[in-house]
C-alpha cells in the first residue's frame, strides 16, 4: 500500500501533467524564501541567479551559497525529498557581473533514488543605463527517474505493475535539455527598486518518449522592493512584493508573494516573514532568520521554515531551508 501511495506521489508532485517537465518551482536560498519567495525586485546576493539574474549587478565581491533543504518533512510512507543548492557570482567591472549556479531536487525510498532533476546555471547582467539592469541565464536542465518496478513494468490504474513494458521509458530513464532565462531590475528610487524575470522563456522538448512533449512552462514574474536603510533599532529594512504567472502548465497557476526583512545588531542578527497566495489552492506562510560572523571571509547563516497551508500539504510540517552566503 506505502508503494502505491509513493508512486501516486510523485506522479501528482513532479509529474502533474505529462504536457510539462516537472522543475516545481519552489524557490532558492534560506533569505529570499525566508521573505516569502519574494526577490524579483529586491534581488541584492548571489541568490539573484535563481530569482533574476540582472540583480548579480549588486553584488560587491566574491558571494558564494550553499543550501540543504528536506521538503515535506513526516510523509507517512516514509519517503525523503530534498533540495540542493550551490552559487558563485562576482562583478567583473562597475557595469557587469557573472553567476553560476547548481538546483538539485531528490526523491528517496528506502534507500532508493526513485526521482531526481538538476538544474545548471550560467548568468551574466549588464548594466545598460544609469538605473536599468539587465541579465540573462543560459541553464541546462537534466531529470532522471530510477529504474523500479514501476518504471521497468507498465503501471494499472490501480498503481500496481503488470509487467509490461511502459513505453515512457522506452527511450530511456532521463533526459538533458536547455532553457533561458532573462530578467531586468530598475531602480526607480535610491530606495525603490522593480524587476521582471522571464524564467524559462526557452525550454527544449524533455520529454524521454521520442514522441512526448514534455517543456518547461514559462513563467513571468514581477516584483518590487523597498528598503528603509533604518528605523528606530531596526536596520536595512527590506519590504518585498512579488506576483508570478506560469503559462503552458496547470490552468490559474498564478501566484503573489509579500515580505520582509530586517536587520539588528549592526547587521548580525536578521529575522524575516512572508506569505503567498494563488491558484489551485496554492498558499504558504514562512518565516526565518540569519546570523553574520563578521570577518574576511564573512559568513552568513541563513534559515527559513516554509509552511504549505493547503489541505493536502500541511499534513507535513513543511519544508526547512538552511544556506550559509561567503562573502570575499
Amino acid at each position: 500500500m506505502k508503494s502505491k501511495i509513493l508512486f501516486l506521489f510523485i506522479c501528482f508532485f513532479f509529474i502533474a501533467n505529462l504536457s510539462y517537465a516537472a522543475f516545481t518551482d519552489l524557490g532558492a536560498g534560506g533569505r529570499p524564501l525566508g521573505m516569502g519567495h519574494a526577490f524579483v525586485g529586491l534581488a541584492d546576493d548571489v541568490n539573484a541567479i535563481y530569482y533574476n539574474p540582472a540583480g548579480l549587478i549588486q553584488v560587491k565581491g566574491m558571494e558564494f551559497t550553499f543550501m540543504y533543504a528536506p521538503l515535506f518533512l513526516g510523509l507517512t510512507d516514509e519517503s525523503s525529498i530534498s533540495d540542493y543548492y550551490g552559487a558563485y557570482a562576482q562583478p567583473l567591472d562597475g557595469r557587469s557581473a557573472f553567476g553560476a549556479g547548481w538546483l538539485g531536487r531528490s526523491l528517496i525510498s528506502a534507500g532508493e533514488m526513485l526521482y531526481q532533476e538538476n538544474m545548471f546555471y550560467g548568468s551574466y547582467a549588464r548594466r545598460i543605463m544609469q538605473k536599468l539592469t539587465v541579465g540573462v541565464s543560459i541553464k541546462i536542465p537534466h531529470h532522471q527517474y530510477g529504474e523500479n518496478e514501476y518504471t521497468k513494468n507498465g503501471v494499472d490504474d490501480n498503481g500496481a505493475a503488470n509487467k509490461g513494458q511502459d513505453p515512457t521509458f522506452a527511450s530511456g530513464y532521463g533526459k538533458v535539455g536547455v532553457s533561458l532565462d532573462a530578467g531586468l531590475l530598475y531602480n526607480l528610487t535610491q530606495n525603490i527598486s522593480a524587476g521582471v524575470m522571464l524564467q524559462d522563456l526557452f525550454s527544449t522538448n524533455l520529454a524521454l518518449h521520442a514522441q512526448g512533449t514534455d517543456q518547461i512552462p514559462f513563467n513571468f514574474k514581477a516584483g518590487v522592493g523597498y528598503k528603509i536603510p533604518k528605523l528606530a533599532a531596526l536596520e536595512d529594512i527590506a519590504v518585498v512584493a512579488d506576483i508570478a504567472y506560469r503559462i503552458g502548465g496547470l490552468q490559474n497557476d498564478f501566484k503573489f508573494h509579500v515580505g520582509a526583512e530586517s536587520w539588528f545588531l549592526l547587521k548580525s542578527i536578521g529575522v524575516r516573514a512572508g506569505y503567498g497566495t494563488g491558484g489551485n489552492s496554492y498558499s504558504d506562510i514562512s518565516v526565518g532568520g540569519s546570523y553574520v560572523f563578521v570577518g574576511v571571509p564573512e559568513i552568513e547563516i541563513d534559515y527559513a521554515w516554509v509552511y504549505p497551508l493547503s489541505r493536502v500539504a500541511n499534513k507535513t510540517s513543511g519544508n526547512h531551508r538552511v544556506s550559509c552566503v561567503i562573502r570575499l
